[in-house]
């Protein structure tokens, strides 16, 4: 796609398709699903330079620490954006959220950006936890609100195996046939994986500790590989590195540069 100065090569015809979808609007709701590295912050980045009228685009992210990290990858070719705070008054063309930020101040001020005709779009990164993530249904009420705003809503992951689409859209409140779906192929050829049945009661970690146990050789004879172990909870991760004798990284504290 080109524009004036502005070239965009797509990654696949699925994000071309995506990109496409989200500059026309026309929908209440689009789920996007691309592979990692597929290119999703393209998605609301290239608006913010092509459309003449940009307005602003709310991105919503899960996570406070990812907030850093979407702004300054859309800073890189957008410039105008922005994190949201109490004190945001005129807007950048895209400005980033945290779930957990979006209480009456922020809905104040989305509500005034719609009302004003000035609000384009709101983005969902990561949607899949939605489905997936205890800690996210809480929120669940919050972002069920962003249909209230009138605006076509964008769901972005690289997380979302078929079975999930329906459990989705529930969890949204959304109707059938009130969203649509672009899927790009999500397969990691250099990825194979296997399933482990039967584990005895209790028995998960140290059955994990000996899979573990079972490649420590080949890892330690390349010494260009490695292996992370994801536990689903803080205190499982805890007791797997303590286990192992190696790094253990939660969201609240890391020890990975630790033996």
């Amino acid at each position: 796609m080109d524009d004036d100065a502005v070239t965009i090569r797509y990654r696949s015809k699925a994000q071309g398709e995506a990109l496409g979808r989200i500059m026309d609007g026309g929908f209440n709701v689009l789920t996007v699903v691309l592979p990692t590295a597929g290119g999703k912050t393209l998605l609301f980045t290239a608006p913010a330079c092509l459309e003449e009228d940009v307005g602003v685009t709310i991105v919503v992210v899960p996570f406070r620490k990812l907030i850093d990290e979407t702004v300054r990858e859309a800073q890189k070719t957008v410039g105008d954006c922005e994190e949201w705070s109490h004190s945001t008054v005129d807007p950048a063309a895209l400005v980033v959220v945290s779930v957990d930020k979006m209480h009456d101040h922020f809905w104040s001020y989305a509500r005034q950006m719609a009302e004003q005709g000035r609000l384009r779009r709101v983005v969902v990164d990561e949607c899949h936890l939605l489905v997936t993530s205890h800690s996210w249904r809480p929120h669940l009420v919050e972002l069920e609100k962003l249909k209230s705003l009138g605006v076509p809503m964008v769901m972005l992951t690289a997380t979302l195996p078929r079975y999930m689409e329906v459990e989705l859209r529930r969890s949204l409140g959304i109707g059938i046939g009130m969203m649509s779906l672009i899927r790009a192929c999500t397969v990691r050829e250099n990825i194979t994986y296997t399933v482990r049945q039967d584990i005895g009661k209790g028995k998960l970690v140290e059955e994990t500790a000996r899979v573990c146990e079972e490649v420590a050789d080949e890892l330690r004879s390349t010494r260009k590989e490695k292996a992370v172990v994801y536990c689903r909870s803080k205190k499982d991760c805890e007791e797997m590195a303590e286990k192992l004798g190696c790094g253990s990284s939660t969201p609240d504290t890391s020890t990975a540069g630790k033996r």
